[in-house]
């Protein structure tokens, strides 16, 4: 399986989609960090702290560029699924089979790529935000131990998100024939979680019975950082959802791909 791994990700780094993504990895700092920037010398709202009133600062803008229903947060496991579904569409995955590659083989090739590759791009993503915003604004709160805590539990949680997504996006990618719909899919089903979550925290208002329900529903423990911080209980229950669901993609793809009919 190693070949195959290295093969698939010699694949994506030559691939001219991934210069392309990296283009807009590197460049979307740069416009939605200048646009809140401009946006305050504008309305001339920036006070002496270098926040932009109470809604922008460094923290908000490290923590919404992990969300995945918002600008790279969806590019990534869009790209993500096309590097997979090009080798379904162009044949290459049926050679492999005639090859003699297990279709185990070739699925977890497929995913581990996707992984390093989602995970690279949202990393990178996360970095040149926080540092950008770290130029032109204030981060938004006292550095303490405790928000030492919430910054590691935000970027970890925020790594396994696109890790999670990885897994969806190959799901989609091996069981359907074209990229389009397996596109689509990847992008429906990430905005239904980030509905989801969003949503379902007003059940915790309703019912503090329902919040460890709530906790567990994947992408929850991302959008509550942005609301200023993670608790150890959602993170820890968060990253049980994202292994519990990531495991219940990976089982299912396996399930549906050992069976596919390669054309």
């Amino acid at each position: 399986m190693l070949n195959l791994v290295k093969a698939d990700l010699f694949r994506i780094i030559k691939s001219k989609l991934a210069i392309v993504s990296l283009i807009i990895v590197a460049a979307t700092p740069i416009l939605v960090v200048g646009m809140y920037y401009g946006i305050s010398l504008m309305m001339n709202v920036m006070d002496d702290s270098g926040e932009l009133g109470l809604f922008i600062n460094a923290k908000i803008l490290m923590a919404n560029s992990f969300s995945v229903s918002d600008n790279v947060g969806l590019v990534v496991p869009v790209f993500a699924s096309i590097f997979v579904a090009l080798d379904v569409s162009n044949g290459t995955l049926r050679n492999k089979v005639i090859a003699g590659h297990s279709r185990t083989s070739i699925y977890f090739s497929h995913l581990i790529c996707s992984i390093l590759y989602s995970v690279v791009m949202i990393v990178l993503y996360a970095t040149l935000t926080t540092l950008l915003g770290l130029a032109f604004f204030d981060y938004g709160v006292e550095i303490d131990a405790n928000e030492i805590k919430n910054i590691i539990y935000t970027i970890i949680n925020g790594i396994t998100t696109f890790a999670f997504m990885a897994t969806i996006a190959t799901l989609f990618a091996l069981i359907i024939p074209s990229v389009a719909p397996a596109i689509i899919f990847t992008v429906l089903v990430a905005v239904a979680l980030s509905l989801a979550a969003g949503i379902s925290g007003l059940l915790i208002g309703a019912s503090e019975n329902a919040k460890h329900f709530v906790y567990l529903i994947p992408t929850y423990a991302t959008s509550t950082s942005l609301l200023g911080t993670m608790d150890e209980t959602v993170f820890l229950e968060g990253m049980a959802s994202y292994a519990f669901f990531g495991g219940l993609n990976i089982y299912l793809a396996l399930l549906v791909f050992r069976k596919k009919d390669l054309k």
